[in-house]
C-alpha cells in the first residue's frame, strides 16, 4: 500500500484537479485497462464507486512500487500519470493477457496526497483484497531460471500432496491446509527434506527466487491472505500462489530439521524470504503471549516498509488467535482478535491509520495502549532489543522500524510466572514520556559471561557423587535451555516447561555434549549456536564438531545490519573492519559451555544419551542461545540474558510479568537492557518469599526521569536467597 509515499509523494503527484472526492469512507475507485498494441503506451480511466455492495467483478494487483527514481509515465484519464517502471511493467502484462477487466492498483486508486483519504483507504484496505475476484500477484520479469524454480516449486507442492492425501484434488487440498495449525509436522513429514533433491545450481536459484523485494514487503501479507484466488505472476509465468507458500514452508521447516546437514550457507545466505512467505500464507498467528498485538508486530520486523508507520498499520485487521494460559500453565482459553461486537469492525488496540500522527507518536500509543488493553508489561520484552539504536526515545518504547532481521527472543514469557498472583502497577507522565511500574529489586550483577564453566561436575577434583554430577548437569540443561522444551521449533506454541519432559530433554542434551567431549581427554568449550562471519562466511563457532580448547571469539557491531555484523580473528587481523569506520567493535566471546573430562561424567552422559536425539537439542539451542550470556547477581541467583548486560546492572520482577528483567542505571535513571531468565525464581518464589516477609524491607522509591529513560519504581532491595 502507500508504504513508499514518503519517498514518492511529491513525483506522484497529478494535478489538483484529478481526483474527484470520494463519495463516502466506504468509497473506492477501480482502474479499468484500454487496449493497446504491445510497444503503445498504457491508456486507462479510473471509475468511482461508492461502497462495496455496488462493485463489479474486479482484479486487485499486490506488487512493491520499486525505487522512486525510476520512473515513467502512462495516460489516466486522458492525462499524464507518473508511475514507477514496476507497476508499469505488471499494468503492461495484464494487458498483454487480454485482460480489461477493473483493477486496483493503490498507487492510481488513492489520492495519495490527500491524508484523509489514505487514512480512510487503509482502514479498509483489507476489504478491498477481500471482495477481489481475484490477486494478481506480481513479482517482476522473468529470467532464464524462473521456469526450472516454477516446475521445481510445484514438483515439491504435488509430492507432499501425493504423499499425504491424494484422493482430495491439490487446490481444496491445499486451502485447508493453509488453515492448519500443525500444517509444518503435516509438511515435514509428508516430503522430507534432503540435499539431493535438487543440484547446487537448482538450490540457489531456488533461493534467490524467494528474495525477490515482494517477499519481503510489509503490505502484502494481508494482501494475500484475503483472496479466495491469488495468483504469482513472473513475467509471463504464472503460478498459484498456494504452491510458492507450500514450497517456502517445506524449505524452511527442512532447515529447522537438520541445519547441519541441509542448510547450507553456499545454498541460503539467511531463510527470511521463505519464513515471510510461509508468515503470508498463515491464516491467523497463534500465540500464547500475553500481548498478542505486539508479538504480531515482533514477527513482521522482517518485512520493509518505506513508511515506518505501515509497519503497524499493515498489520491492523491480522487475525490473532490467542491461546490463554492459567496460573498452572494450563490452556485456559482462547480469543479471536481482533473482535467484532455488534458487527463492527474493529483493529487490533482499537488503532486506526493516521498519517497525521508521527512515527514516534504512533509507536508510544502502541505501547500505552497495549498496557492499558493487556494489562501486562510485556512490551518492555520487545522494547529491549532496539534500545540501544536510539538513545532519543524511551527504552520501554519498541522501535518497530527497526527491522531487525534476526529477531533475539531471550525468552518465551508465557512459559514462566516470575509474579504470580500479582497485578501490573504503572503510571505515564506524559510531559516527559516516561514510565513509571513496581516490582521487586533482586539485587545487582555481580559476574557476566560468555561461557559457562562448572568445574564442580568433575568427579576426579571435588569427590562428588554421580548423583550430585547429574544434578549439576541438570542445572547447567536449566540454565541454557531457559527450562523449556520444544519439538517443533515453527511454532512457539507448542513449547512447555523442561520438567514436562525432563527425562527426553536430559537424553537429548547427554547425547549433544557426549559428541563433543568423548574424544578429548582435558574437556573443552562447547559452542552453544552457530555464527558465521559477516566478511568471509565462515564458521566462528558452529553446533557440530569438537570441543575447542579456548573459546571461541569474534568481533561484533551492534549497529551494522541490526547487530547481526560480526568479523572473525582472522578478518579483523587483516584490518578489515565493518561498514562503517565510526562505529565502534566489540571483541566478544560466543555463548559457550566448559565440560571438564572426567570417567563418572562422560560414563552419565553415555548412559543417559542412548535415545537422546542431538539434532533436537541443537535447534533448541539456535533459539534459547542466540546472543545470550550467564550471569550471577549480589543475592547469588544464576541465570541468562543478553550479552548487552553488564556488571552492576539491577534484576527486577515487575509486578504483573512473567519474566525478570535487566535494567541499567543512569545516575537516578534506568534504561531496559534484556529480559532475564533467573533460576529459581521463574515461577513466583520471589513475590512468595515477600509476601511472607523473608528479609524484605518495604522500600517504596519514585524515580524521576528525563524523555528519553523508562522510569522504574523498585520495592525493596532485600530479596534473599
Amino acid at each position: 500500500m502507500p508504504e513508499n509515499t514518503v519517498t514518492l509523494s511529491a513525483t506522484f503527484q497529478p494535478p489538483f484537479t484529478f481526483y474527484a472526492k470520494l463519495p463516502s469512507a466506504k468509497s473506492i475507485r477501480l482502474l479499468r485497462l484500454h487496449p493497446g498494441e504491445d510497444d503503445e503506451k498504457i491508456r486507462c480511466s479510473l471509475e468511482t464507486f461508492e461502497d462495496f455492495r455496488s462493485l463489479p467483478r474486479y482484479h486487485a494487483l499486490s506488487y512493491c512500487w520499486g525505487r522512486g527514481n525510476d520512473l515513467t509515465d502512462l495516460s489516466c484519464n486522458s492525462e499524464p500519470f507518473v508511475v514507477t517502471q514496476n507497476l508499469y511493467a505488471a499494468l503492461h502484462h495484464i494487458r498483454q493477457r487480454g485482460q480489461f477487466d477493473l483493477i486496483w492498483a493503490d498507487a492510481i486508486c488513492i489520492n495519495q496526497s490527500d491524508l484523509l483519504e489514505r487514512n480512510q483507504q487503509v482502514s479498509i484496505m483489507d476489504k478491498i483484497y477481500l471482495h477481489a475476484s481475484c490477486i494478481f500477484v506480481w513479482i517482476g520479469p522473468s529470467d532464464e531460471d524462473s521456469m526450472k524454480i516454477m516446475t521445481a516449486i510445484r514438483k515439491i507442492a504435488h509430492r507432499i500432496h501425493n504423499s499425504y492425501n491424494p484422493d482430495v484434488s491439490i487446490h481444496p487440498w491445499l486451502s485447508i491446509l493453509s488453515a492448519k495449525e500443525d500444517k509444518g509436522r503435516i509438511i515435514s513429514e509428508a516430503y522430507p527434506i534432503t540435499v539431493t533433491d535438487f543440484s547446487d545450481a537448482e538450490w540457489r536459484s531456488f533461493w534467490h527466487f524467494y528474495q525477490a523485494d515482494w517477499f519481503f514487503r510489509v503490505w502484502v501479507v494481508q494482501e494475500v491472505r484475503q483472496g479466495p484466488d491469488v495468483r504469482l505472476i513472473c513475467g509471463n509465468l504464472e503460478i498459484e500462489w498456494d504452491l510458492v507458500a507450500l514450497s517456502a514452508s517445506w524449505a524452511w521447516r527442512g532447515a529447522l530439521q537438520d541445519p547441519v546437514t541441509h542448510w547450507k550457507k553456499e545454498y541460503f545466505e539467511s531463510y527470511n524470504g521463505f519464513i515471510n512467505a510461509n508468515f503470508m500464507w498463515d491464516q491467523a498467528l497463534s500465540t500464547r503471549r500475553q500481548a498478542p498485538f505486539l508479538a504480531l508486530l515482533q514477527l513482521a520486523r522482517p518485512l520493509r516498509s518505506s513508511d515506518p508507520r505501515d509497519k503497524v498499520y499493515a498489520m491492523l485487521h491480522h487475525r490473532i488467535d490467542q491461546h490463554v494460559i492459567d496460573e498452572r500453565g494450563q490452556l485456559f482459553e482462547r480469543r479471536l482478535y481482533p473482535s467484532w461486537p455488534q458487527n463492527m469492525p474493529r483493529t487490533h488496540l482499537d488503532l486506526q491509520p493516521d498519517y497525521n500522527m508521527s512515527t514516534y507518536e504512533l509507536y508510544r500509543k502502541v505501547a500505552l495502549q497495549s498496557l492499558q488493553q493487556y494489562q501486562s508489561p510485556e512490551v518492555l520484552c520487545y522494547a529491549w532489543q532496539t534500545a540501544h539504536y536510539s538513545s532519543s526515545w524511551p527504552s520501554w518504547i519498541p522501535r518497530w522500524d527497526i527491522p531487525n532481521s534476526h529477531v533475539i527472543p531471550v525468552l518465551l514469557p508465557f512459559l514462566y510466572n516470575a509474579a504470580r498472583g500479582s497485578s501490573m502497577v504503572y503510571c505515564f507522565n506524559s510531559t516527559i514520556d516516561s514510565l513509571s511500574v513496581r516490582g521487586l529489586n533482586l539485587g545487582s550483577l555481580v559476574e557476566t559471561t560468555s561461557v559457562l564453566n562448572y568445574q564442580s561436575i568433575e568427579n576426579r577434583e571435588t569427590g562428588l557423587d554421580n548423583s550430585t554430577i547429574k544434578s549439576n548437569l541438570l542445572t547447567i540443561l536449566r540454565l541454557i535451555t531457559q527450562d523449556r522444551w520444544q519439538l517443533d521449533m515453527s511454532s512457539e506454541t507448542t513449547a512447555t516447561r523442561s520438567q514436562t519432559q525432563l527425562q527426553a530433554q536430559f537424553a537429548n542434551f547427554s547425547s549433544y555434549i557426549l559428541r563433543f567431549v568423548q574424544n578429548t581427554q582435558d574437556g573443552g568449550y562447547i559452542s552453544l549456536y552457530s555464527i558465521w562471519c559477516s566478511i568471509c562466511g565462515k564458521y566462528v563457532s558452529a553446533l557440530s564438531g569438537e570441543a575447542s580448547s579456548i573459546p571461541f571469539s569474534l568481533y561484533n557491531c551492534n549497529i551494522c545490519r541490526n547487530g547481526d555484523f560480526d568479523i572473525c580473528t582472522d578478518c579483523y587481523r587483516k584490518g578489515i573492519r565493518c561498514e562503517v569506520s565510526s562505529h565502534r567493535l566489540e571483541h566478544l566471546e560466543t555463548t559457550s559451555l566448559w565440560i571438564p573430562y572426567s570417567d563418572e561424567v562422560i560414563e552419565i552422559l553415555k548412559v543417559h544419551a542412548a535415545n537422546g536425539q542431538y539434532k533436537q537439542f541443537h535447534l533448541l539451542l539456535s533459539q534459547s542461545c542466540r546472543r545470550m550470556a550467564f550471569f550471577k547477581t549480589s543475592r547469588g541467583w544464576h541465570g541468562t540474558a543478553s550479552v548487552a548486560m553488564k556488571p552492576r546492572d539491577t534484576i527486577v520482577i515487575l509486578f504483573g510479568s512473567r519474566v525478570p528483567f535487566v535494567l541499567r542505571k543512569h545516575g537516578s535513571e534506568y534504561r531496559v537492557v534484556s529480559d532475564c531468565y533467573v533460576q529459581g525464581l521463574m515461577d513466583g518464589e520471589a513475590i512468595d518469599m515477600w509476601t511472607n516477609g523473608f528479609g524484605f524491607e518495604f522500600v517504596d522509591v519514585n524515580i524521576k526521569l528525563s524523555r528519553i529513560i523508562a522510569e522504574i519504581t523498585l520495592m525493596t532491595d532485600n530479596v534473599k536467597k
